[in-house]
């Protein structure tokens, strides 16, 4: 075989190699690859032969592998659980005792066992705008209603008045204290610890201007204040009145021997007494005490006197009521009281009745205007 021949053969046995060199090792490249995910450092492949165009076969190809996307776990949110707020255990509004009462023309007061006092209906005067208690004071312990005015005591002797000024202002006394009050329709009374009783105000019938003592007695105990009268009681069990006459309300009965008077009430044309064996007189424009109560043996503890009708407390905590019905407002028409229950108190006025019970509640009754009644 000629030279040029084996030339040929060998050149085209080179040829050969390298197209086959070219196809298998790419692929034998790409198996290793897919056993590695990232290979690194092969250099490219050049085989150059003498005569041979250049043909470069560049090493693995750049295979990028994505990452698996990064994902994002939010966590779960802080939950703040926040406790249930305290919520304030309700309590009930105080219960209201009352302890005392007094109903004026248009106008009532009412004390609390606590010493303190509300008043109700009509505020011309400012009648129910109750005061401060003055210096030295701790709480009221009397109260009285009168025309256009108040009265109250205080538990250091001290007398406080408001409403009309004429009829409240209360007379100095130097070296005593006061121990009862009594307010009339245009005046008022004042009773000392010493027994002596003081007047103020209208005095047109001379209803302030107090009497002499009578014989045997040493002092006033009580005192009351009515329409346009006055009456005293003393420490002997009389009773003294003074003032408007009219109608006879100050012309006081006699008593049996052995008898005497321990409470007085003056109402606005007519007087009741109280005498020490439970009876109830009456005197003045009002109807006599119904005989039924005398024959029945019931015995009384309180009295109130009104304009034309009466009240009267018993022993068992009954209230009996008699006189004129005026305007038929119903005054005299006693309500009836629960089987638990029964009254310690009483005051009439010109047209309606207080009552106080044994639970602290006050309960009216005959005309309501103003709204006057005790809530």
């Amino acid at each position: 075989m000629s030279k040029k021949i084996i030339i040929q053969v060998s050149i085209g046995i080179s040829i050969l190699i390298i197209i086959i060199l070219a196809i298998v090792l790419p692929i034998t490249l790409r198996k290793k690859k897919s056993n590695s995910s990232n290979v690194v450092g092969v250099p490219p492949l050049i085989i150059t032969t003498t005569g041979v165009p250049n043909i470069t076969t560049t090493g693995v190809p750049n295979i990028t592998t994505t990452s698996v996307p990064n994902i994002t776990t939010t966590s779960v949110p802080n939950i703040t659980t926040t406790s249930v707020p305290n919520i304030p255990t309700t309590t009930s509004a105080p219960i209201i005792k009352y302890t005392s009462i007094s109903a004026g023309y248009y106008h009532s007061l009412a004390l609390t066992d606590d010493g303190k006092i509300f008043g109700f209906g009509l505020n011309d005067y400012g009648l129910i705008n109750i005061p401060s208690l003055p210096n030295g004071a701790n709480k009221w312990i009397a109260i009285s209603a009168g025309y256009d005015h108040s009265l109250a005591l205080t538990d250091n002797g001290k007398i406080v008045g408001w409403g009309n000024e004429y009829r409240s202002n209360i007379p100095e006394i130097e070296g005593r204290k006061w121990t009862a009050i009594s307010a009339g329709r245009m005046f008022s009374l004042g009773l000392t610890d010493n027994g002596e009783v003081f007047g103020w105000g209208f005095a047109m019938y001379d209803q302030t201007t107090i009497p002499d003592l009578p014989v045997n007695a040493t002092k006033w105990i009580a005192i009351s204040a009515g329409g346009a009268h006055s009456l005293g009681l003393t420490d002997d069990g009389q009773i003294i009145g003074w003032g408007y006459a009219d109608y006879g309300r100050t012309n006081i009965p006699t008593l049996p021997r052995g008898r005497k008077w321990i409470s007085i009430s003056a109402g606005i044309n007519h007087s009741l007494g109280l005498t020490d064996n439970g009876e109830i007189k009456a005197w003045g424009f009002t109807k006599d005490v119904p005989t039924s109560y005398v024959t029945n043996g019931i015995k009384f503890t309180s009295i109130s006197g009104g304009k034309t009708h009466s009240l009267g407390l018993t022993d068992n905590g009954e209230i009996k009521a008699w006189g004129f019905d005026w305007d038929d407002y119903e005054q005299i028409n006693v309500p009836v009281l629960q089987q638990d229950e029964k009254w310690v108190a009483i005051s009439a006025s010109i047209n309606y009745s207080l009552g106080l019970t044994s639970n602290g509640k006050i309960i009216g009754w005959g005309k309501n205007s103003y709204n006057k009644f005790p809530q």
